[in-house]
This record gives C-alpha cells, structure tokens and sequence, in this order.
C-alpha cells in the first residue's frame, strides 16, 4: 500500500528540498503533497489521509505550533517539526515548544539532510 507524507513549510526552497529527499529514499513508495503553510495542511488532511506530517513551526496564517495542536485533536499520524529558529528564538527553544505540543520528532532543519529520512524511515518504514 503506498504511504503519503505531507509536508509544510512557507519555504519553497526547504518544501521542494524535503521533497527531493523523500523521493530518493522512497520514490514511488510514497506520495508526497506540499502546501506552504498551516491553514492549507488542515484543510489537505481533511480530504486526504497521510502516513506522516513534516512541518516547520515558524509560518503564515497558520503557524507549526497551532497544526501541531489541531492535528493532535483529531488525528493520529505521526508529525515531525523543523525549524531553523526565529528572530531571538534559536531553533532548539522553538522546537521544544513543538515537542511540548505533540510533535514526535524534532529536527533543527541545520540538520534536515542527515536526519530526515532516517526519522521518516521510522514512521514510513524502509523501500524495499
């Protein structure tokens, strides 16, 4: 059965990043929609079901902090935060914050290359 990830970031160059990793690891294993910030990903997980939630914290309209706390009342699929920090907030403050929300995992997106995939392979499992 093919698994589907959505990832939310207001970054065009980290969506479209996220994406080129999880289609290395997974390629047709896995579809993968993109939006660009909280309100749009509520709106998606209402009509579309998915394995996973990869989503930065700091974004417009709809921030990580508040799809986190949505997506914990209603939903069960796993969510991966990342952040890069925000204004005085370095990214580990920020993404305990997240953590305290209901993320399962944490990434600081300084790291997103050597920890992703292996995180998504947690919850996704492996390309056979």
């Amino acid at each position: 059965m093919k698994q589907r990830a959505l990832v939310v970031d207001d970054d065009r160059y980290i969506r479209l990043f996220v994406n080129t990793l999880l289609n290395k690891e997974f390629g047709e294993q896995l579809d993968i929609g993109l939006c660009s910030n909280g309100k749009e990903a509520l709106e998606l997980v209402e009509t579309e079901s998915y394995s996973l939630v990869i989503t930065d914290v700091m974004m417009p309209e709809i921030d990580g902090f508040e799809l986190i706390t949505q997506l914990r009342q209603s939903h069960t699929m796993p969510i991966i935060a990342m952040s890069g920090g925000f204004r005085n907030a370095d990214s580990g403050s920020v993404l305990k914050v997240a953590d305290s929300l209901g993320a399962d995992v944490v990434i600081d997106k300084a790291d997103l290359s050597k920890e992703l995939v292996n995180t998504a392979r947690l919850f996704l499992g492996s390309v056979t």
